[in-house]
């Protein structure tokens, strides 16, 4: 990226030719308009941006070009249906961000919102508790991707990226009727390439403009959300469970599990100080197959689990760790088979119960078998399921299904690929 040019903003009130009548319609399965919080965890500096610009905020506006040929940020006022106590129509204000980068030689095109007065900020402990939010509108027709980034910036000048992705926009459509949100949650940043980011001294937040647009934006907040946009499992944990690996799923404790589901795979999940457990129920018409008793279980009816133990490491690295855990069960002969090590399990057990084309197995992981210490409760591991099928003739992996990374290859090797993980108290 070139040198930015910043020049402090001058608020420039533009009203609209005419006013822009709201239409009060359901557009959205998640209401755009969320309450917001006094905070979250210990954070309380929440409001990045709320109708109306001021000096906390800055654009880019290259000396030589005229302001409109690039980048301008103007004020935008809307009238909505609703009446005030007095009986007077409610104004909403807003920013309108227009740009267009071929319109110049427009070498970077930016804007900083400052907020809670430029002090700087600390977001370290909510991480993975909270995402930026934006409440957009389109100016004129729908809009299902936006060539935009933005960033963290801390008082270092090191910078923490994410792009607008289009898994971003909320239902998928910006509409030109109605508020759509915008969720950046703070895990999806590109942590893998900013090391050096001090979370706890956020200055700003950054917006990158590219190509060409035109958007109104409402609101800018720091809002809850678990995780980033990877699938989440939360394991309900007690101290002993003393369940019996006997294939059923008459004890309490299964019926407090989380049920996660992929293809016409379902899995619960249970832990406590000592193992971890696994419900793993399907249907078939073939009987479990599986020849192999050392690394290519995985090429028959297999189940297989990889996890990290260690919370705070890099979620998006594309390789394995030695914290990282990888096993496979294989569904025939019940032998597991640990892929870090390269060995036979001995330690797991395994239960099987089939009714008719319906199985269920259930597993006991003792955590010492995989060299791990006891969770910790409520932060963010990562783990992934897969179930292998095996051919007829049991010669060949007919299909693999895995829960997290869907149709991607390589999450054997790339924790990126998992899914979110929380231990949570049994209830």
């Amino acid at each position: 990226m070139k040198d930015k040019i910043i020049i402090p903003l001058l608020v420039v009130t533009t009203f609209l030719s005419s006013c822009i009548q709201m239409k009060q319609q359901a557009i959205f399965d998640a209401p755009a308009e969320q309450e917001i919080p006094e905070g979250i965890e210990n954070f309380y500096a929440l409001n990045v941006f709320e109708g109306k610009l001021n000096g906390e905020h800055w654009f880019s506006k290259p000396p030589e070009i005229e302001t409109k040929a690039c980048l301008d940020i103007t004020s935008a006022y809307f009238i909505t249906p609703e009446l005030d106590e007095s009986g007077e129509a409610i104004v909403e204000s807003a920013m309108r961000w227009t740009w267009d980068k071929k319109a110049g030689d427009c070498s970077w095109m930016g804007m900083g919102l400052g907020w809670d007065g430029w002090s700087g900020k600390d977001l370290s402990q909510i991480t993975n508790k909270a995402a930026i939010q934006l409440k957009v509108r389109s100016v004129k027709g729908d809009l299902k991707s936006l060539p935009l980034a933005a960033c963290l910036e801390d008082y270092g000048d090191n910078q923490l990226w994410i792009g607008f992705h289009p898994h971003v926009i909320e239902n998928g459509v910006i509409r030109d009727e109605g508020w759509t949100n915008i969720i950046l949650p703070l895990a999806e940043f590109e942590w893998d390439i900013a090391p050096n980011i001090d979370m706890s001294n956020i200055k700003q937040m950054i917006v990158q403009f590219e190509a060409g647009g035109d958007l109104y934006v409402k609101e800018i907040n720091v809002i809850p959300f678990k995780g980033g946009f990877t699938k989440r499992v939360e394991i309900a944990h007690a101290e002993s469970l003393n369940l019996s690996i006997d294939g059923q799923s008459d004890e309490d404790a299964w019926g407090h599990a989380q049920e996660v589901e992929f293809s016409t795979y379902k899995v619960k999940s249970l832990s406590d100080d000592e193992n971890l457990y696994f419900l793993l129920s399907f249907e078939s018409n073939q009987a479990m197959i599986n020849p192999f008793e050392d690394g290519g279980m995985w090429n028959g009816d297999a189940f297989e689990v990889a996890l990290s133990t260690n919370h705070k490491i890099n979620k998006k690295r594309p390789f394995m760790s030695s914290s990282d855990k990888h096993f496979v069960v294989n569904l025939q002969n019940k032998i597991a088979w640990d892929y870090r090590d390269s060995k036979v399990i001995n330690e797991i057990a395994v239960a099987e119960v089939k009714d008719g084309d319906s199985y269920q197995f259930e597993f006991k992981v003792p955590l010492s078998s995989l060299d791990a210490e006891p969770f910790i409760k409520d932060v963010n591991y990562q783990i992934e399921f897969a179930v292998g099928k095996s051919s007829a003739d049991g010669s060949k992996r007919e299909m693999q299904y895995k829960w997290n990374s869907g149709g991607k290859d390589g999450f054997y090797a790339k924790p990126a690929l998992w899914g979110d993980m929380t231990i949570t108290p049994l209830k």
